[in-house]
């Protein structure tokens, strides 16, 4: 099966949802076997997209993982960006 999680996250202005893309771009490459990872900015939104082939129940939980993560890296690089400005 296939999977596909996107996650749209509005933040305050273009230069923000920038930074936030730049900053977690690198960690898009190193992803479990069947997964992929792509995030991009329009407007002052960053979209991150999730997918993933799914061929064991097992792996419905690395997914979530990575949801995870990707959220966990996502405020992490919004509370260092606050505290700079």
């Amino acid at each position: 099966m296939r999977f596909s999680v996107i996650i749209n996250l509005g933040l305050d202005d273009v230069d923000t949802a920038k930074a936030v893309s730049n900053a977690l771009r690198p960690d898009d490459t190193d992803v479990p076997e069947g997964f992929s990872l792509k995030n991009y900015v329009i407007n002052n939104s960053l979209i991150y997209v999730v997918n993933a082939v799914i061929d064991d129940s097992k792996k419905i939980l690395t997914l979530n993982n990575v949801v995870d993560d990707i959220l966990r890296h996502i405020i992490l690089a919004l509370s260092s960006i606050k505290s700079s400005r």
